[in-house]
């Protein structure tokens, strides 16, 4: 899912999908800033010839606390059905039920509904920021099999 805007880009996806092509439990989230943004939110209005890692979180931590979702009240089409069955685990011997109900559909109808459901995750999902990145910055790095967390 990506919002792009002349000055600010914001991409979520499934990190696991983009790197090893499977269903994964990591999503990334990047925020490209340029122009007045970068330098409003990064350099105090000027131009930023350095970056500072505080600085930088205190931005990433602002955009996001703007992506509260709103509750869903209804369901209002499939791609939001199959997304909850998603987040409830909903399948029948084993077969999710996104797989059940496109099992026969072309490739162009699976990615139509695949679009549909990533649009509304954020909702069902509900992800909190604010707790997901706590206001007095990360805490120190961590390494993992080889990864920086």
């Amino acid at each position: 899912m990506a919002f792009k805007g002349s000055e600010m880009r914001i991409a979520i996806y499934d990190k696991s999908l983009e790197q090893f092509k499977r269903n994964g439990d990591v999503v990334r989230v990047e925020v490209q800033l340029k122009g007045r943004m970068l330098k409003e939110l990064l350099g105090g209005g000027d131009r930023v010839i350095k970056l500072d890692f505080d600085t930088c979180y205190r931005a990433y931590r602002g955009i996001l606390l703007g992506f509260v979702p709103s509750p869903i009240t209804k369901v209002s089409g499939i791609a939001e059905f199959l997304a909850i069955g998603e987040r409830e685990g909903w399948s029948s011997n084993g077969i999710p039920a996104f797989e059940l109900y496109t099992r026969g559909m072309c490739r162009r109808q699976v990615d139509r509904i695949r679009r549909g459901m990533a649009a509304c995750r954020p909702e069902l999902f509900k992800i909190d920021w604010s707790q997901l990145l706590p206001a007095d910055g990360l805490s120190a790095v961590v390494e993992t099999k080889g990864f920086a967390v």
